[in-house]
This record gives C-alpha cells, sequence and structure tokens, in this order.
C-alpha cells in the first residue's frame, strides 16, 4: 500500500579550493548533503479506537480482520551531513624517490532512523515522529596519512596510518522512563545516539615493501610483503552499555566491548608473490 510514497532524491552543495605549493598538491572543500524522502516501511495496524499507542504499547496483533498485519510503504527518511575535507599530497617520483599524503575529514551526520541500513520504521507511528540523531555511518573525525620510499636494490617501503574517532552508537532505548510514563508520541522508548567516551575508535598502521623484477619487455613479477595493523591496535566493534533511568535518554557510560568483535583485522603478516604481463 502507497503511503504518501515520493521519489528519493538529495540535494548537494560543495564549495573547495586547490593550490600547487612547491611540490605539495593541497585542497580544502566543504560539502552539504541534504538527502530526502528515503523509502520506509511503517505499521498500519491501530487499535479498535484507532490509536496507534495504547498503555505505551503497538497494536501488533490489531491488523485487518482475515489478512493479518498491514504495512505501509512510504517516504520519510532523511540524512543531512555536512563535511570539511583538508588534503596534501606529494606526488612519488623517480627524482625525489618519495611520496606522501595527508587527508583529514570532519563529518557532522544526521538521521531521523536509528540504523544507516533500515529499511523499517516501526518504532513510531510514523517517520516524521523520530527525532533528527546523530547518524552512525560516519567518524565525526577521520586521518588517513601515506608515504612510499625508494629503498635499497629498488625497492619500495611505503605505510598508511589510519585513525579516526569513535562511530556514534544508535539504538531504541527502552525502560529508561518513570513506570507510566511515555514520550510525547505515545512510546515508552526512544531512539538515541551516543558516542563511546574511548578516545579512539580505530587506528591501524600497515606497512609494506615491493620488489619488482624485469622479466621480459614490459613484463614483469614482485614479490610484496605486508605487515597489516603493525602495532597490533585493539579496534572494536561491539558496545558496553548501562541505560539510566528517571527520564535520561541516554545510556551512560557508552564504552567498546573489549572481548566482542573487532574491526580490521589483527596483526597480520602477507606475502604475495604476482606476474604482470
Amino acid at each position: 500500500m502507497n503511503n504518501h510514497l515520493k521519489p528519493p532524491h538529495s540535494d548537494q552543495f560543495s564549495i573547495g579550493m586547490r593550490n600547487r605549493l612547491g611540490d605539495w598538491n593541497t585542497s580544502a572543500t566543504v560539502s552539504r548533503v541534504l538527502s530526502y524522502d528515503g523509502f520506509a516501511l511503517t505499521l498500519g495496524n491501530r487499535f479498535p479506537d484507532g490509536s496507534f499507542w495504547m498503555n505505551g504499547g503497538q497494536p501488533w496483533g490489531n491488523g485487518i480482520p482475515g489478512f493479518g498485519s498491514l504495512i505501509l510503504g512510504g517516504s520519510g527518511f532523511e540524512r543531512k551531513t555536512t563535511e570539511v575535507l583538508l588534503s596534501a599530497e606529494k606526488p612519488y617520483t623517480e627524482q625525489s624517490g618519495w611520496g606522501a599524503t595527508f587527508a583529514y575529514t570532519f563529518a557532522d551526520a544526521k538521521q531521523n532512523h536509528i540504523h544507516i541500513d533500515d529499511c523499517c520504521a516501526f518504532d513510531e507511528e510514523t517517520v516524521k515522529q523520530y527525532p533528527i540523531i546523530t547518524s552512525n555511518a560516519v567518524a565525526r573525525h577521520r586521518l588517513v596519512a601515506t608515504g612510499s620510499l625508494r629503498g635499497p636494490w629498488e625497492m619500495i617501503f611505503g605505510g598508511k596510518l589510519t585513525v579516526a574517532s569513535p562511530l556514534p552508537f544508535t539504538d531504541l532505548a527502552c525502560g529508561i522512563l518513570k513506570p507510566n510514563t511515555y514520550y510525547p508520541t505515545g512510546s515508552s522508548c526512544t531512539p538515541i545516539s551516543v558516542t563511546p567516551l574511548d578516545a579512539v575508535g580505530f587506528s591501524s598502521l600497515d606497512l609494506q615493501v615491493t620488489k619488482n623484477f624485469t622479466v621480459f619487455g614490459e613484463q614483469t613479477a614482485y614479490v610484496r610483503v605486508d605487515l597489516i595493523n603493525a602495532l597490533n591496535s585493539h579496534n572494536y566493534k561491539d558496545i558496553s552499555t548501562t541505560y539510566g533511568s528517571g527520564g535520561v535518554a541516554n545510556p551512560h557510560p557508552v564504552r567498546y566491548n573489549t572481548i566482542g568483535n573487532i574491526l580490521g583485522a589483527p596483526q597480520t603478516l602477507r606475502l604475495t608473490v604476482g606476474y604482470k604481463f
């Protein structure tokens, strides 16, 4: 069933500047992306009096007689993102024998749904009742630095450092109000977004060395050794939470679960042999 279905669309605005300072190429960009009318499924069931909420509960058992629950397809998901991107690059050249890049991104992302990949909005009567919360799609701060250096015997040494602040934690928080107390929509739960207290959300230093061998004409063989996450940084994915009470919507404290799943890879040594022709 169509429930005010509108085509999803996005408006993007950006302004930037590029400069060359000696051997370095630099750039600065500010970008604003506004996305509207993302597709969402909502619950069409209603209690006998026509209401969606009753004592904090939803009418999951009050579907269309003889058919079952009514699911409505409509529009309403929104995302708003502002990004600042700063970069500097010194290209690798045979003459200098080295190259480097630095890229920093600041992101302020908001959304009116719990998870970035949500398809459904069953936690409120309509999508418009969802609050705007900080998105869990992107870290607020992210720095990526790379470097390459020509070493002895024509070997190429390279490295990549990635550091990012923690991703916001989004969830549907229930049972944090006083008994028999509900939010203005009628729900006893509310979508929340909280950034973990950990200082760093992700960090990894990857190193590599490559040696090329000329076989015949343009055909080459190579040997590459990678040390992934050289410092064996502990990058966790899962969150440990303790919910507050008395109307406090934010779970506190919020920290990474040190015995949960991980992001990226643990310290890994990899050897690659290849042939190009």
